[in-house]
């Protein structure tokens, strides 16, 4: 069952803007969300309707939207408990929550989506449990993105190692070029996919010297030094969100997507 062409993307940041700016051109109209009037004016001069809210205060004509994509970075689980609440009373006919693939434990081989694991990230946050609430209180509409290390327009990975060395020189990267990150959401929305999780990270996986060593070039920044280690690291597979979506990735190499 098809539904009308409007969405609802909750954080306009780094992520959400360029998402709604890609739903805009497909011909949808865009509501989005900010915490300050400053950047709602500059959704609203590019034709998105802006809205300034917390996350724990959803306007309710926020809420009418029949897709629904969540972008803002992780939260405490109280605060995506009250936000699932609230988009509870008006249930859209898709949800879409951004998800890191550091759910995932550090395992020397290839891992899918059914290898997530609940542990806490540096902020203290379970983001399995924060996809689970999402997923248990919208089974067949909520669908998940894990998304790999994003890198794109005015982030450049290379910073993460300025000045420091690159650790675990000789395991693989997991990356997400912005552009894919973007696309790997429209697909998904285009393609009504409820209920469902992917992967949306570059098939290819240098290593960590490769990468980061080409990045620091591209940005102009000494060769950094390298540290390794005998453990291989994780491989993160995207060939469900292939072979299901028949997704192609815009930047399938991270390095040349540099």
């Amino acid at each position: 069952m098809g539904f009308s062409k409007q969405v609802s993307i909750l954080g306009c940041g780094w992520l959400g803007l360029p998402l709604a700016k890609a739903f805009l051109q497909q011909g949808y109209r865009v509501l989005g969300s900010t915490t300050t009037t400053s950047k709602a004016n500059q959704l609203q001069a590019l034709g998105i309707e802006p809205f300034v809210f917390a996350a724990e205060e959803v306007p309710a004509a926020f809420l009418q939207s029949p897709v629904f994509v969540v972008t803002i970075t992780p939260q405490p689980e109280a605060v995506i408990q009250q936000l699932v609440a609230q988009i509870k009373k008006h249930p859209p006919q898709l949800l879409v929550v951004t998800s890191s693939t550091s759910v995932y434990p550090d395992v020397p081989n290839t891992v899918t989506e059914a290898d997530a694991v609940h542990q806490e990230n540096r902020s203290g946050i379970d983001l399995l449990a924060l996809e689970q609430l999402y997923r248990q209180a919208f089974p067949q509409t909520a669908s998940i993105v894990r998304l790999g290390g994003l890198f794109g327009p005015d982030r450049n990975p290379a910073r993460f190692f300025k000045g420091r060395p690159v650790s675990n020189a000789n395991q693989s990267v997991n990356m997400t070029h912005l552009d894919d990150a973007v696309q790997a959401i429209i697909t998904l929305v285009n393609q009504q996919a409820g209920g469902k999780v992917y992967n949306a990270v570059s098939p290819e996986h240098p290593t960590r010297e490769a990468f980061y060593t080409a990045a620091a070039e591209k940005a102009g920044f000494p060769k950094p030094q390298t540290s390794t280690n005998n453990m291989a690291g994780k491989v993160v597979s995207s060939a469900a969100i292939i072979r299901e979506l028949n997704y192609t990735f815009i930047h399938p190499n991270p390095i040349a997507a540099l």
